[in-house]
Formats: structure tokens, C-alpha cells, sequence
């Protein structure tokens, strides 16, 4: 059963008229689900069978054999992704995978780095759909992400994610600026599903503009060869572009490269003379995704094409001047200075939104660096801008990303939340700090660690882990808002704390006292309770290390070594490879089971 698929095309506006839906374009491979009485079958929009490569999605499928029968013949329409967060995918990783032939290799990649099959449409269940206006295929969409048990969260083992939605294209275009998204797709809601390139949809492309200069030209294929100046002053190339340039532009381009430009096999190479502007799509500078001309710059040297403007750029940060004394070295041991940490909270920040919306923040300030004063900030100062003042107690707070930028440019280096939100009195989470008397004994952390996390197993209680990214290790237990009071988390964490020193009274302690601990580790069950405060997941902290408190999988625990081996050096291309130990926090928090929880505050073992 081949399906052509329908196709949208680029457009440098969206549609403002009533009649449209705007959906988030991930970077992957366009795909459909074809399942009938044979099997499963992925194919790709050029027609290659792509089952192979991805088994994680047709072992799952198979295990809703029964549920799904009623709907076949079935087809999906969508693409294939490695998510990095829900609305960002990381192309790079859908690329490896398909370039696999080994199959033990691609279940190993199943297994550590599972793709996810985003649900755009349904082209035939049981009967054609595809003649139904694109909102009535919507709906049986919906019925199918169901029998999938799929929805627009990411959850636990499911990997589908039926694409979220909306009628305001200001609501798209502000979670592609948020999450830094590929682009949009609008649809016109009453098309009808046509194979190849339609009017009906079109995409636009959230692009990031950099500057490089031009290397060299090839003449054989078209491409120009794009560098910029790294930190040693050397250039570095950032990849290949051959599309964009007016057919004025073009002429003249070749034109100068092949008069001052000397052979070099196939290659015409000019030194550094020749700025451009780049179109592109991706965050990571080393190997610019989808680049185009975004034309030629004869008013901007070669120097000013450089590694530090283009982590700037390609995140898509405000204007430069907005921010102060960007070279401030805040952690020189490091080598963070204060534009590393603005471009690592613009990047960092769908992953902290979570933990920061709608609750108060506590940061602590290095204006000068970690070895100058330091101090706590509850409350916003006289200065701070309009769009911060919320509240006329002057709470602060962050609700987009440049709210948290401002923060970092106050050489804000550590944010601290508390345990509920702003609109609740109610516990959003239970969170036991495992605080070993010493980096040295970081082990402690792992063993008590390990000991919560078969606890809460057995209590049937969602748990999740990370580094405090200072001393010790931070277990999660996320709860429905508005059910859990604090004194009944009290409880619970006493009653934890209690079974530990029971379990490992030479290991653990309550005792508040330092003098009394004896090197054991000590568990701080006090410290969770209404208007205390904790460190908040992906928010750096103030060591040489420049550590980040980072979300870690349970079956990394045994091979933790220290609170501090994740750093703003490297998370975010831990993201990347890895994914978010935290993606389904959220789904995991609106479905917790407590069953488990309340027994044992009835005293039941």
C-alpha cells in the first residue's frame, strides 16, 4: 500500500485569515505508519523502507495488536524524531540512526536513544479519510493517538506524540521562539489530503541568521564552503551552502572567486575577504543545518565573523547591547564568562520552565565573578524592568526566557525554587536532598539513592533523580498540585529518613547536628517544607566547576562519581545525545498513582 505525502510549501509569512491550524515542523524524516493484516511497514516520503531501523516503534505496536484491530487497514501520516524536548528534535541523531546497518547496533540506538513517531494526520482507518476535510481527519487522529495511548505529552515507553495544535498563530510562533522549534506548518482546515506539494499547507521556517565568510567555491556542484574565526583565531569551517543569492549576486560571487581565488583541485580558494549572511535552522555552530544565503555583507569583515557572535546568534539572543560586560569572567577556572551563561540559559530554559513558571525564585548573585561578594535576591530590585514586576510584594519571578536572561545578566548564576507554586498551598512535589559530608563521599548519595528509588518502586510512586551539581544527589517524586499538603509530605519523608538509618544506621542520619553525624550521610527531611527552597533542575551553581544541578536516568546511578561531572560546558550536548531524564516529569505528575503514599501514612508497612 504506497501513499504519496501531501507536501506544504515554504512561505515567509503565515496565514492570518480565519480557516487555518498551526501545528510545530519537526526536523526528522517525514514518514507514514502503513498496518494492516501483514504487518508494519515505515516508510519514508521518498519511498524507502525504513522498518528496519526502527524497531522500538514496531515492537510497540505489536503489543496493541488487539486494540488496534477495529482500525485497520491503518495509515498514519507523520514524521520519525529523536526528541530533545517536546517541540525540538534532534535531526543529527534521526540521521545516525538511518545511516545503521548493523542490527545489533540499531537495537542498542533503540534502546538508549529511542525515536518517537509524531502523528500528523490519518490517510486511511479501516476506510479512505482522505477526502475528509483536514479537521474531520483530526478527530478520528484523535481517536487513533487513544488506541495508541498516545496524547501531546510526552509519556514513559509510548513513542508516539500526537502533534499539538491550535487556531492562533501567535501561539505557535511564540513556542518556536521558546523551545528555538524548527518552524511551523499551517493547514487549512478544510483541505482534503492531496499527494505532493499543496497550497493548502505551508511551512515556515524559524530561522537563525550567522555570519561567516566564504572560504571557497566549489565548480562542480555549486557550493560555497562557509568558516568563521574560532576562540584561537584560526578559522574553523561551519559547513556548505550553495541556495539563496539573488541571480545578481550569484554572477558576481563566482565572478570574484575564480579572478582572486587560486585552484585547488576542485576547489577555488580565496582567503578570508568575502562576508555573507546565513540562514539556518539548527543550534549547534559546528555543522549549520539547512544553511541558504541570506546575502552578501561587503559592509561586515571577516572578523567580525566570529565564534563568539555566532553562539549568540544562532540561539537567536536579543540584541547584544541589551546586556552588560559580556567578557565578565564569572567562573575563570572554567572559562565561563558572563555571554557563556546568557547562552546557556537561553538554550537551558525549556528545560527549567517547568520548575520556574508560576513559582517565586530565589537566585544568588556573583556580579563580579565566584570569588568576589555573593549574595541572595528574593525579591526584585527598585531598577528591575516593567515586564518582571508581577506582583506588588515585587515577587520574582520567570515566565519567558528573557525574564530569566535579565536574571543572568545581573550575574545571576544559581536559581532556587520553592516547593510549591505561586497559586497553590499545596506540595507540587516531595524532593529528598541526599547531602554527603564530603565531595569524597559521593558514594553515600548513590547507595541512599538507590534505597529511595526500590522504596518508591514498591509503592508504586513515579520517581525521578538528579545532581545537586554541588555535593549530593536530589530524588524527585512528582504530585498532582492541589492533592498533597505539606504536612503530610513531612510525614512521608520523615518516615523515609527513618527506614534509611534503619536500613544503614553506620551510613545515614537525621541528626541536625554536624559534630554528631560521624562522616555519615545526612538526610535532610526538614528541609522539604512550605517556603524553603531547593536548586532548580539545569540551574548552574556557583564552583569552579561551574556544576549543573542536571536531571540524570535511574540506571546512570551506579556510575555517578561526583554531584559536579555534569557542567555548563557539557549539558547541553548531554541533552542532545542523550535526551531529558525529565521529559515525561509532567505526564508522570498528573498520573502518579498515591496509593502507595497514603497507605504508608496510615501506618501501613
Amino acid at each position: 500500500m504506497t501513499v504519496q505525502p501531501m507536501k506544504p510549501i515554504l512561505t515567509q509569512t503565515l496565514p492570518k485569515e480565519e480557516g487555518w491550524c498551526y501545528e510545530i515542523k519537526y526536523d526528522g524524516f517525514r514518514c507514514t505508519l502503513t498496518w494492516d493484516k501483514k504487518g508494519i511497514k515505515l516508510t519514508s516520503r521518498n519511498q524507502t523502507d525504513l522498518t528496519p531501523l526502527f524497531p522500538e516503534i514496531i515492537a510497540y505496536c505489536n503489543t496493541l495488536e488487539e486494540d488496534i484491530a477495529p482500525c485497520l487497514p491503518l495509515v498514519l501520516d507523520g514524521e520519525i524524531v529523536v526528541l530533545t524536548n517536546k517541540y525540538q528534535s534532534h535531526f543529527e541523531e534521526v540521521q545516525r540512526r538511518g545511516r545503521l546497518q548493523n542490527g545489533k547496533r540499531i537495537e542498542t540506538a533503540a534502546q538508549s536513544r529511542p525515536a518517537h513517531f509524531i502523528l500528523f494526520d490519518v490517510l486511511i482507518c479501516a476506510q479512505d479519510q482522505k477526502d475528509l476535510p483536514f479537521m474531520k481527519r483530526r478527530d478520528k487522529l484523535q481517536e487513533v493517538s487513544a488506541m495508541l495511548h498516545a496524547s501531546t505529552s510526552v509519556k514513559p515507553d509510548v513513542p508516539f506524540l500526537l502533534i499539538e495544535q491550535s487556531d492562533q498563530s501567535e501561539v505557535m510562533l511564540r513556542i518556536a521562539d521558546v523551545y528555538l522549534a524548527e518552524g511551523i506548518v499551517a493547514k487549512r482546515i478544510q483541505s482534503r489530503y492531496q499527494p505532493g506539494k499543496q497550497r493548502d499547507w505551508l511551512k515556515w521556517k524559524n530561522w537563525r541568521c550567522v555570519s561567516a565568510f566564504i572560504q571557497s567555491y566549489n565548480q562542480s556542484n555549486d557550493y560555497y564552503r562557509l568558516a568563521a574565526y574560532h576562540i584561537d583565531s584560526e578559522p574553523l569551517e561551519i559547513g556548505k551552502c550553495k541556495h539563496g543569492l539573488s541571480d545578481e549576486e550569484a554572477t558576481t560571487l563566482k565572478r570574484v572567486m575564480t579572478s582572486k581565488g587560486h585552484r585547488k583541485q576542485d576547489d577555488i580558494v580565496i582567503p578570508p575577504a568575502i562576508s555573507a549572511d546565513i540562514h539556518c535552522i539548527n543550534t549547534d555552530v559546528t555543522s549549520l543545518r539547512e544553511p541558504s544565503f541570506a546575502g552578501l555583507r561587503p559592509d561586515k569583515s571577516p572578523e567580525e565573523c566570529n565564534w563568539e557572535q555566532l553562539e549568540w546568534d544562532v540561539r537567536k539572543m536579543p540584541p547584544r547591547d541589551t546586556f552588560t560586560n559580556l567578557d565578565k569572567q564569572l567562573i575563570p577556572e572554567a572559562s565561563i564568562t558572563k555571554q557563556d551563561l546568557l547562552c546557556y540559559l537561553r538554550e537551558i530554559y525549556p528545560y527549567m520552565e517547568p520548575f520556574l513558571s508560576g513559582r517565586q525564585l530565589t537566585v544568588i548573585r556573583y556580579p563580579d565573578g565566584i570569588h568576589e561578594e555573593q549574595f541572595f535576591q528574593k525579591h526584585l530590585p527598585d531598577y528591575a524592568p516593567e515586564h518582571l514586576k508581577k506582583s506588588s510584594e515585587n515577587v520574582q519571578q520567570v515566565d519567558d526566557y528573557k525574564d530569566l536572561l535579565w536574571f543572568g545578566n545581573q550575574g545571576s548564576l544559581e536559581y532556587h525554587v520553592p516547593f510549591q507554586t505561586l497559586a497553590s498551598d499545596f506540595s507540587s512535589e516531595i524532593i529528598l536532598d541526599l547531602d554527603p559530608p564530603a565531595d569524597s563521599q559521593f558514594s553515600l548519595a548513590v547507595k541512599a539513592a538507590s534505597y529511595i528509588k526500590t522504596i518508591c518502586d514498591k509503592l508504586g510512586l513515579a520517581s525521578f533523580l538528579k545532581t545537586s551539581g554541588n555535593k549530593g544527589l536530589q530524588v524527585y517524586i512528582p504530585l498532582p498540585e492541589h492533592t498533597v499538603t505539606f504536612a503530610e509530605t513531612a510525614t512521608f519523608n520523615h518516615i523515609l529518613a527513618d527506614t534509611l538509618v534503619r536500613y544503614e544506621p553506620e551510613l545515614f542520619t537525621i541528626e541536625r547536628l554536624k559534630k554528631n553525624r560521624e562522616e555519615r550521610l545526612y538526610i535532610d527531611y526538614l528541609q522539604h517544607a512550605e517556603g524553603k527552597t531547593i536548586i532548580a533542575p539545569y540551574s548552574p551553581r556557583g564552583n569552579t566547576e561551574a556544576g549543573v544541578a542536571t536531571p540524570v536516568y535511574w540506571q546512570e546511578l551506579e556510575s555517578l562519581h561526583s554531584a559536579k561531572q555534569f557542567t555548563m560546558n557539557s549539558v547541553i550536548k548531554r541533552i542532545r545525545e542523550h535526551g531529558c531524564p525529565f521529559a515525561s516529569y509532567a505526564y508522570m505528575k498528573s498520573q502518579q498513582n498515591l496509593e502507595g503514599f497514603y497507605k504508608i501514612l496510615q501506618g501501613d508497612k
